[in-house]
């Protein structure tokens, strides 16, 4: 139908102009919503595993960093109090800085670190740390305590058995170090309802293969020594050839 000069649109034209900008306008701010809440996630997400990555760092420079004298065992041993892959609780000596909280002089230097869930110790949630000098019993002293990471839910704690070729949830050498330790951080999920965001590290601790590889040595010198002696045949004592005679000139 032609339409006059001075004619406009009907109104069922119009009814169905903007019906139709109705619609694509629901749309466009559909996908927006959409992109926007799955950005703010994906930010969300990105925090929380730097922040686990961060708790796992810390504690990967303080294990690797543990002090052990033989001289004392009892005082530097690696104290598995709980284990298992959640509610972890264990302690050793370090000489890292790495979880210490700044401006706290009196926790420089050498010192015995525990650490836990926070839920487990406290009603905040975080990793909680305690620290004290490690040639001190721990009921003699008040404990320093603070909490790092807010975001941690769990903590788990293996070490390897070598022996069995497994993960072990308990460690009953208290006096010595693990080789290997499996820690595992749990950290609150991004969404109410969602999965927890777990990760996982294996590390290895190089003063207890060097404390074992000082042991066997040790224990093997007194062997190399007593094969040395049973090779070598005693040499002959020298004989004192007495006064010789001489005979008179003639």
């Amino acid at each position: 139908m032609k339409r006059g000069a001075g004619q406009g649109f009907t109104l069922l034209e119009l009814l169905v102009a903007i019906t139709l900008l109705a619609t694509v306008l629901g749309i466009v701010a559909a996908t927006f919503h959409v992109a926007v809440t799955a950005w703010r996630r994906g930010e969300a997400l990105v925090d929380r595993i730097h922040q686990g990555d961060y708790v796992i760092e810390h504690l990967v420079g303080a294990l690797r960093s543990a002090v052990f004298f033989e001289s004392a065992a009892h005082r530097y041993g690696f104290w598995l109090e709980e284990g298992g892959l959640e509610g972890a609780r264990f302690s050793w000596v370090t000489a890292s800085g790495a979880l210490m909280p700044p401006n706290r002089p009196g926790l420089a230097g050498v010192q015995r670190l525990r650490v836990a869930a926070a839920g487990g110790a406290r009603d905040e949630g975080g990793l909680a740390c305690e620290a004290w000098p490690h040639l001190t019993d721990e009921d003699a002293i008040e404990i320093e305590t603070w909490t790092l990471a807010p975001d941690v839910e769990e903590l788990g704690c293996r070490v390897y058995d070598f022996e069995r070729e497994a993960w072990a949830d308990t460690w009953e050498n208290t006096n010595s170090l693990p080789r290997l330790i499996e820690l595992t951080v749990y950290l609150a999920p991004i969404e109410s309802g969602a999965e927890r965001i777990r990760l996982q590290r294996v590390i290895e601790i190089p003063v207890a293969l060097a404390a074992e590889r000082g042991v066997a040595a040790r224990g093997d010198e007194p062997r190399r020594r007593s094969r040395g002696r049973t090779n070598q045949s005693p040499s002959p004592a020298p004989q004192d050839p007495g006064p010789q005679e001489r005979s008179a000139p003639e």
